[in-house]
């Protein structure tokens, strides 16, 4: 019996430290960014910019977060046109700095 008890302590002992692991996926385009946002219950989308020096530090720390979350990036770059900044600007009020995170809840 007491091999059982010890078993069973160890093992929700091994499954409770497990580290949260926190998760990023990139978004290429601003139609993934909207499909995305349309078809989840709750979100949370960085906006950050290449060229970014605090965008660039922040990427260095992000292994150091301990959430059990998905964040969802969307890089602003060369690539990214004047219709992708105005929607940027219409749908996350306020866009003004990067990098910027956004919580969005349909709960």
């Amino acid at each position: 019996m007491k091999k059982i008890l010890f078993i069973l302590l160890m093992s929700f002992c091994l499954i409770g430290c497990q580290k949260a692991k926190t998760e990023f996926k990139n978004v290429n385009n601003i139609c993934e960014l909207t499909n995305i946002i349309e078809n989840n219950d709750e979100v949370i989308v960085e906006i950050s910019k290449n060229t970014c020096p605090y965008c660039n530090e922040l990427n260095e720390k992000k292994s150091e977060l301990q959430q059990d979350v998905v964040i969802y990036k969307y890089e602003i770059n060369e690539e990214t046109t004047d219709t992708d900044m105005e929607y940027l600007k219409n749908n996350f009020d306020p866009f003004k700095y990067v990098p910027t995170f956004y919580y969005i809840s349909y709960v």
